[in-house]
């Protein structure tokens, strides 16, 4: 894409990764990625945090993926090693990381996902997913048009920027953009792992410039998400709702979509 080729002048940054991946075992070339961490309060989640080695949290991403053999990498912070031994499988695997100090949990998975592309050149095409109330219904994949689309996200069935994401956007950058833009759900994107890596190096780069919010625990990700998806892909290029995605938060049991997400 020329217009991404000259806002990054055709490179990647190449942070210093502080991860030591296990192995670094090469990955499949179409993945989805996920995350179950649990060692910072769920800055979405009130009452009850989840719990590490829970199987039931996770039931049906993991089912749905094995059902559709589908790759999938789940990133923890906690789970014990018989949980992972117990779960790991030609398809479905885990791997180990350090969550940062000043990030919130959903903001800090997008570090982690950059960190491990970066070092994963084999990978072409990938999802990243929420973990809880995501599963899937048919292969993504499948879907992908790289002649049509540049991206593929979750929706809010349709609806534009809300004073929500707003909030959020004022959180990270003091201002908002995009309004009259369709808003976006950071739980389910996909895209070439070229795609992806642009995505994630704006939004790593929008967190660490972000001091005051994150030093305040702010949950800035639906913000940061929505800049630079449409900072960076013309809307008319990124495949949202179906066949890709359910109507969000309807917990539809059947449709033409691939992703349920909630």
């Amino acid at each position: 894409m020329n217009f991404l080729k000259k806002i990054f002048s055709g490179t990647v940054r190449q942070k210093t990764a502080t991860r030591d991946w296990p192995g670094k075992t090469p990955a499949a070339k179409q993945i989805i990625l996920t995350n179950y961490f649990t060692g910072k309060k769920n800055p979405q989640k009130r009452g009850n945090q989840f719990e590490p080695d829970q199987f039931e949290n996770m039931k049906r991403w993991y089912e749905s993926l094995m059902a559709h053999q589908l790759h999938g990498l789940v990133f923890h912070d906690q789970l014990s090693r018989d949980f992972v031994d117990k779960y790991s499988n030609d398809v479905i695997s885990f791997e180990k990381y350090d969550l940062k100090k000043k990030y919130s949990l959903n903001d800090d998975r997008f570090f982690c996902w950059y960190e491990w592309l970066l070092k994963h050149e084999e990978v072409e095409c990938l999802f990243c997913t929420d973990l809880f109330d995501v599963d899937f219904f048919g292969n993504p994949f499948h879907l992908m048009d790289h002649a049509r689309y540049d991206l593929y996200c979750g929706d809010d069935n349709g609806t534009e920027m809300s004073e929500w994401v707003n909030d959020r956007m004022k959180w990270a950058y003091g201002r908002t953009f995009h309004a009259g833009k369709i808003k976006f759900v950071a739980g389910v994107v996909g895209g070439t792992r070229e795609n992806m890596l642009h995505l994630l190096q704006a939004m790593t780069l929008d967190f660490e410039k972000a001091k005051r919010a994150a030093r305040k625990g702010k949950n800035m990700n639906m913000g940061v998400f929505n800049k630079c998806v449409h900072d960076l892909f013309d809307q008319s290029r990124i495949l949202f709702g179906p066949p890709l995605n359910s109507r969000f938060r309807k917990y539809e049991t059947a449709g033409n979509f691939s992703i349920r997400h909630k």
